[in-house]
């Protein structure tokens, strides 16, 4: 499986660049990839109703540096993660995986179109922290999180500052549970466009020196 999955119909005149450099990666082509930031994201398209949904991208905006955090060291592992409100429900059931099988992995983080305040971000991740998650783990990735929907645009200064104040919550947690861990927080895997699909159980590395990642998708097409 992958973070960042691809509808059945593509919106938007074409698939953006990073998102079929990725797709192609993880189906035939069993690469390592650099990946960096495509300098532009949307937090949604045009309504699925209108036939532009189906021509036109959603309003894009130049995106802001990736926060990175953490030692400069370099962190690598396989990853497990998800939304906040879906971690949140895993583990209001009692079954996020066990610790030994987190131990050494890059946690894969990510904010929906529900537009969680920081927060609430904050007391999910001090949840995890809590429960010992974050000690496991030798890196956390955050992705870019939407602050605007079809109901409500904030103004441009405050989608940044939301998002600043996201990063800063998660970051703030994450290294009050583990000093060791490398974070990068913004990178688009998660419910923004363009997307990057991320190995989902595959393996991701954070280079705290030159602030790249690398993610491997040889083992989506191992047997078993």
């Amino acid at each position: 499986m992958t973070a960042g999955q691809p509808r059945c119909t593509w919106p938007g005149p074409h698939i953006d660049d990073v998102h079929l450099a990725s797709l192609r990666a993880a189906l035939f082509e069993e690469a390592h990839l650099n990946i960096p930031d495509p300098g532009e994201s949307e937090d949604f398209g045009p309504d699925w109703r209108s036939p532009r949904a189906l021509t036109d991208f959603g309003l894009r905006e130049r995106t802001e540096p990736w926060v990175w955090a953490g030692p400069r060291r370099v962190a690598a592992g396989r990853t497990w993660g998800g939304c906040f409100e879906v971690i949140d429900q895993l583990a209001i059931a009692d079954r996020l995986p066990p610790l030994e099988n987190l131990q050494g992995t890059i946690l894969l983080l990510e904010s929906s179109e529900e537009m969680p305040a920081p927060a609430l971000v904050r007391r999910w991740v001090r949840a995890l922290g809590e429960r010992d998650v974050l000690t496991a783990v030798e890196g956390v990735v955050v992705a870019r999180p939407p602050m605007s929907n079809h109901e409500l645009v904030p103004l441009l200064g405050q989608r940044k500052q939301r998002r600043a104040d996201q990063y800063e919550a998660v970051i703030t947690q994450v290294t009050r549970y583990n000093k060791h861990a490398v974070i990068c927080a913004g990178v688009p895997f998660g419910h923004t466009r363009p997307q990057w699909i991320l190995p989902y159980g595959g393996s991701i590395q954070l280079d705290g020196h030159t602030q790249a990642i690398t993610a491997d998708y040889g083992f989506v097409k191992q047997p078993g």
